[in-house]
């Protein structure tokens, strides 16, 4: 039920291990809030009649970080040309911060010396040097704090504080709660450092830390063409090779129990309903679709999935729940984007936006589908934007859901321009002239079908909010068979990412193979990669946990193990700190 990331990685796994697997997934487009669409109606003949097609459109751009372990293994499974669709990923090398008059450009690679480690970890904060060092030192001491703590803590402390309490951002100055606060969190994925849970911020801040520091993998990937075209429709594909049936337009009504385990479900598939049955059921929707299909006996026959409605259950603290609005609109352009005679690389993160907007210039990494092949012909380039905060209020104090498409269109072009064309004053990087159309991701709905606000969201986004693990639910329920799959179950990821319902899916398939008492190959779950270094050092803080002690200090992991002083005063460089020789 449901034929997203999630569905189609549990039909993978199965189907190739010899179950047969059907899908049926609501929409028209395979892939859910990771699809590609069309925009349809915009393709026009070229000069000699051939067809174009429709321009590309999205849900959002994608983002694949180096860390990311189940996807990355999956895509590695489908066939693409004479590759997989995994060769169709593109490391990027460079970024844009863009801070006011502070924007700059920096690298993704694996750092070569102690400096490009200083330059990294300033540029993944964005904090360049508006931040007093004493208040950087703190924010370091609290990233250790992190990056040391074994799995009990985490759980047990960091999970039921915000990040915001978590690194003491009230006592600290502006530029530090703007920068390393608010800035570092509500890009990702619609996070709010005072309302997302420190432990989840935290773990992932560490994951992309690696990424940009001690390993030798990238931190960014993009794909090299538009979504459906180099990664679902070729899954897709390989799913309906495997024996797969993907069906389309297909709307689960109803799950209906007897005698406590799932008898049948009800399906809207062309115009009426029928009744479904099978041997498992995987529900692979999303949180808002799965709320509305739980049902009095399902909750009496397993307690855990009243956790599922009390996640978007507002509270007094965390009145707007769990749900959050991050969408995307393009700007198609007439010419590239130039800024001193350079294409502008790479994801672009406008942390003084007041809408908290990211971006990504798209054509330079669709070099086998070139624009002139899409619309009318006159597209050269494609600013693909997602608005990561819909309730924040503008200059104007109006937030992007107060607002009409035409004034959501022209607020995010103001909002660009005041990150971007200060990079270069005598070239404004962003010309007004330059727009060709713009597109906005059909998720966003008028209520009343006039276009215009008041809206709806079919897709929101789930945000992992303090205290909320607990509420989650594991793949595997007392409903015999009823697994669940998505990015809002128990996952190591931990994160409503690509990455997590990938995960989610592996879990449900890996729940299926235990009730089948399954002898062949297993389904892999993967934890999160940890340095062995920072591996000792939480295996050490399990026993100061237990003995209610804090974690290791910056001090005293040293005399616990000498033999990796060189490997501390490597991460003494990338939080500005003196060697331990000279270190008081």
């Amino acid at each position: 039920m449901g034929g997203g990331v999630a569905g189609m990685t549990a039909a993978h796994e199965l189907a190739t291990r010899g179950f047969d697997v059907v899908i049926y997934e609501k929409g028209q487009i395979a892939g859910g809030k990771a699809r590609s669409t069309s925009v349809v109606g915009t393709a026009k003949p070229n000069s000699t009649g051939q067809a174009r097609r429709d321009l590309p459109g999205e849900h959002g751009f994608r983002f694949f970080p180096g860390f990311y372990q189940h996807l990355f293994a999956t895509m590695q499974d489908i066939p693409y040309a004479s590759k997989t669709v995994f060769d169709n990923l593109v490391q990027v090398k460079r970024g844009l911060i863009a801070i006011g008059r502070h924007s700059f450009q920096f690298g993704t690679g694996q750092p070569k010396s102690p400096q490009d480690l200083i330059v990294a970890l300033k540029t993944l904060l964005g904090v360049a040097d508006l931040i007093p060092d004493y208040e950087l030192f703190l924010f370091a001491r609290k990233i250790w704090r992190v990056l040391c703590s074994c799995d009990e803590r985490r759980l047990y402390e960091y999970e039921k504080q915000s990040w915001w309490n978590f690194i003491d951002a009230a006592n600290q100055s502006d530029a530090y709660q703007k920068y390393l606060g608010i800035g570092s969190t509500r890009s990702l994925v619609a996070s709010q450092a005072q309302e997302a849970s420190a432990r989840t911020i935290g773990d992932i801040g560490i994951q992309l830390l690696f990424n940009f520091t001690l390993t030798h993998l990238g931190a960014d990937y993009v794909l090299n063409g538009p979504t459906n075209d180099v990664w679902i429709n070729p899954w897709l594909d390989f799913l309906k090779q495997s024996g797969v049936d993907y069906r389309f337009n297909a709307e689960v009504q109803e799950i209906v129990l007897k005698n406590g385990s799932v008898d049948h479900v009800l399906i809207r598939e062309n115009g009426g309903s029928r009744r479904v049955q099978g041997d498992y059921y995987i529900a692979a929707v999303p949180l808002d679709s799965i709320q509305n299909l739980l049902t009095s006996d399902m909750l009496k026959s397993d307690p855990q999935l009243q956790g599922i409605i009390d996640l978007n259950r507002g509270t007094m603290e965390l009145p707007h729940g769990s749900l959050r609005w991050m969408n995307g609109v393009q700007f198609y352009l007439k010419q590239p984007v130039l800024s001193n005679g350079q294409l502008i690389e790479g994801h672009l993160n406008f942390l003084q936006s007041d809408w908290a907007l990211t971006a990504i210039f798209q054509q330079h990494t669709w070099l086998n589908f070139p624009l002139t092949e899409y619309g009318d012909g006159n597209v050269r380039e494609i600013l693909s934007v997602v608005i990561s905060d819909w309730d924040a209020k503008n200059s104007q104090g109006k937030s992007a859901k107060d607002c009409t498409r035409d004034e959501i269109q022209a607020e995010i072009w103001r909002q660009l321009k005041e990150g971007l064309n200060p990079l270069d004053p005598k070239n404004r990087v962003l010309d007004d002239a330059n727009i060709h159309s713009v597109h906005f991701d059909p998720d966003i709905q008028s209520i009343d079908k006039s276009g215009d606000p008041p809206y709806t969201n079919t897709e929101p986004l789930l945000v992992n909010l303090v205290g909320t693990w607990n509420l989650r639910p594991s793949s595997k329920t007392r409903i015999p068979n009823l697994f669940l799959a998505g990015d809002y179950v128990k996952t190591n990821t931990d994160l409503a990412t690509m990455e997590s319902a990938n995960e989610g899916g592996r879990r449900a398939g890996r729940a299926i193979l235990t009730a089948e008492n399954w002898q062949g190959k297993p389904i892999v779950v993967y934890r999160m990669d940890v340095p062995p270094e920072i591996q000792r050092l939480r295996d050490w803080d399990r026993w100061l946990f237990k003995i209610g002690l804090p974690p290791p200090s910056f001090d005293a992991w040293e005399d616990k193990f000498p033999l990796m002083a060189k490997f501390e005063n490597k991460v003494r460089s990338l939080f500005w700190l003196p060697s331990r020789s000279t270190f008081k």
